[in-house]
């Protein structure tokens, strides 16, 4: 169980965004080359050709929304063809992060 610190409120997304963040959490968990558990979280890095940018960027603006309490670092280190993407929280919220983001089903 999430302690209340590290929990969603699904209700905050419309059921399109609902879907929206579905869509864009498969394509992250399907783009994902490498994934690394880190203190607080969990750090990805990400073929770089897709999810674009901008997709990357919607999912965390969907998330920022519904989990207010997770937070994300997007870095496009230069000369390389990966994304890295960060994503921490409260030590409650480990598990779900591992289960949102990193576990594919």
């Amino acid at each position: 169980m999430i302690a209340a610190e590290a929990a969603c409120s699904p209700d905050a997304l419309a059921p399109h965004e609902q879907r929206r963040e579905r869509a864009l959490l498969e394509l992250l968990k399907a783009s994902t080359v490498d994934e690394a558990e880190t203190a607080d979280g969990y750090a990805l890095r990400i073929a770089g050709r897709a999810p674009t940018l901008a997709q990357l960027g919607d999912l965390i603006a969907l998330e920022r929304r519904c989990c207010p309490f997770l937070g994300f670092d997007l870095r496009c280190p230069p000369e390389e063809d990966e994304i890295a993407l960060r994503i921490w929280g409260p030590p409650a919220a480990k598990p779900f992060i591992r289960a949102t983001f990193v576990e594919r089903g």
